[in-house]
């Protein structure tokens, strides 16, 4: 036999045995229950599932070690339905199981622990999956773990501290409940700990300022309460903390100005009270500051002009109360600037015409004053809300330099002496209300506030508004001449002689409405016409 011919043979097996290399028989038999038990014929992808054996690392999804045993499934978003076999233990050298994405449900097996080498699990949106965390705390190798959005309504107990690997922890959007385990602090190799949108209790545990690694914080929209805990400016690698939307309350602790690496801070919507920390001005790094909806007082620091990344400032909806610092002009990176709501005075400051990168500027519902020509460099706004305030416009030549704006409310404008008590007044504020300061019912005086509503049974363009609070008042002479609106018993209509409504001063009738599907009681008025 010719030499060549043997080495032909002998390349020719080579190949015939490495193609056919196949992972062991209770390792394909597994893919295949799981394939079967999740309805893999109706996967969006499943190219080469239950093709011939040796071809197994090439299914979709499926990552082999070179010893050929499987260490990878990656399936997110496939459209995988029905439960995890039990089966899957036998993948025993898995390390990364990502099934996100899909509709799996009824939890996981009993056999899952089995799974000792996996180090990465991510099985977020299984939105029926339910209560696995018992099981999960038990696979100890993990990184990473992703839970989010997949129906966990348990708590989370101190078993959590033998996850000791676990460098990311996101359990976000489901309805865990009780408090928050002070173990968390002991998973010492955390990065990223996202437990937001759940409705945990208790306290912030300060165990959590151990967590020396940890660059992201997430407990926002929960039920937390008892303030922050000073511990947390111990962080020193934290670049995003969110606490935002929890009945915190206290003050901001003035420790948080130690996170030096901090890029984003929202304590929103946490009933904050005290003032502004001027400490806040030594986060160099910040880009995102939002305090939105406290009770926050004193003035706007200064300092915070001294924050040259920042691109979004909003102080909305607090109690902040001088003028606003001219130093924030030094905030080249701005976009967004949000200070609506709270009882500034003072003009808008010639500074901030340098923020030339700003497209949203709100200032609505204060008592500033001035004009408005000297913010003609704002090429880029998109919106600018003023409305409710006390300018004096002068004319509108600036508004031809913001060749983008799509927002614009100008709103009514006050004299800041409190004189238009007889003039009903529709604030475009958080409740799109009408307030009336003076309306005669039945030959009592009242003063009256009108919500809109957007409820169920809201019809198309209709606006709608429904009594949202009313207090009596002392009959005053000077008004009895001319009330801000009347109501007819006979006709149940509510006149208003004058009332700023869609930017004009207008008469208008309000018919009161009622119909079967709104849910809640409540006398309702539905704008009907411009007298």
């Amino acid at each position: 036999m010719p030499c060549w011919f043997k080495y032909f043979v002998y390349i020719a097996c080579f190949f015939s045995t490495t193609v056919h290399a196949a992972i062991p028989e209770t390792e394909r038999n597994a893919l295949i229950t799981l394939y079967n038990a999740t309805s893999g014929d109706l996967w969006s992808d499943n190219a080469g599932w239950l093709g011939d054996p040796g071809t197994e690392c090439q299914w979709q999804g499926v990552s082999c070690s070179e010893g050929l045993h499987i260490t990878e499934l990656t399936l997110s978003a496939k459209g995988l339905k029905g439960q995890i076999p039990a089966e899957i233990a036998v993948l025993s050298q898995l390390q990364k199981l990502d099934l996100s994405g899909n509709n799996l449900s009824f939890g996981l097996p009993d056999t899952f622990v089995e799974l000792s080498q996996l180090n990465y699990l991510d099985l977020r949106g299984n939105r029926s999956l339910g209560n696995i965390l018992e099981i999960v705390t038990q696979l100890t190798q993990l990184r990473y773990l992703n839970l989010s959005n997949i129906g966990l309504n348990d708590v989370i107990s101190s078993e959590i501290a033998h996850l000791s690997h676990l460098q990311e922890l996101i359990l976000s959007s489901n309805a865990l409940r009780g408090a928050l385990p002070a173990e968390l602090g002991e998973v010492s190799q955390l990065k990223v700990l996202d437990l937001h949108l759940n409705q945990f209790n208790g306290v912030i545990p300060p165990e959590l300022g151990d967590l020396s690694q940890l660059e992201i914080l997430n407990l926002g929209v929960n039920d937390l309460s008892g303030g922050i805990p000073s511990e947390l400016g111990a962080l020193s690698n934290l670049q995003e903390l969110h606490l935002g939307s929890n009945p915190l309350g206290g003050t901001i602790p003035e420790q948080l100005a130690e996170l030096s690496q901090l890029k984003k801070l929202n304590l929103s919507f946490s009933l904050l009270s005290g003032e502004i920390p001027v400490g806040l001005a030594k986060l160099t790094q910040l880009t995102s500051l939002h305090l939105t909806n406290n009770s926050l007082s004193g003035s706007i620091p200064k300092e915070l002009g001294q924050l040259s990344q920042l691109t979004r400032l909003r102080l909305l909806g607090n109690q902040l109360t001088g003028s606003i610092p001219s130093e924030l002009g030094q905030l080249s990176e701005l976009i967004f600037l949000h200070f609506a709501d709270n009882k500034l005075t003072g003009t808008i400051p010639q500074e901030l015409n340098q923020l030339s990168k700003l497209k949203v500027l709100r200032m609505s519902d204060n008592k500033l004053t001035g004009g408005l020509s000297h913010l003609n460099n704002l090429s880029d706004l998109v919106t600018l809300s003023l409305q409710n305030n006390c300018f004096n416009f002068g004319n509108y030549e600036f508004l031809a330099s913001i060749a983008d704006l799509k927002y614009l409310d100008l709103g009514s404008q006050y004299s800041c002496q409190d004189t238009l008590k007889n003039e009903a007044i529709v604030r475009k504020g958080r409740r799109d209300d009408i307030h009336i300061p003076y309306i005669m019912l039945n030959g009592q005086a009242y003063d009256v506030i009108l919500e809109r509503y957007y409820g169920i049974g809201y019809q198309g363009n209709d606006i709608h508004w429904r009594v949202l609070e009313t207090s009596v008042i002392e009959t005053e002479s000077e008004l009895q001449e001319n009330p801000s609106a009347e109501y007819d018993f006979a006709t149940g209509i509510l006149r208003f002689n004058k009332i700023h409504l869609r930017e004009q001063a207008l008469n208008a009738e309000l018919l009161p409405y009622t119909s079967p599907d709104y849910a809640e009681e409540g006398v309702y008025f539905k704008y009907i016409s411009e007298r």
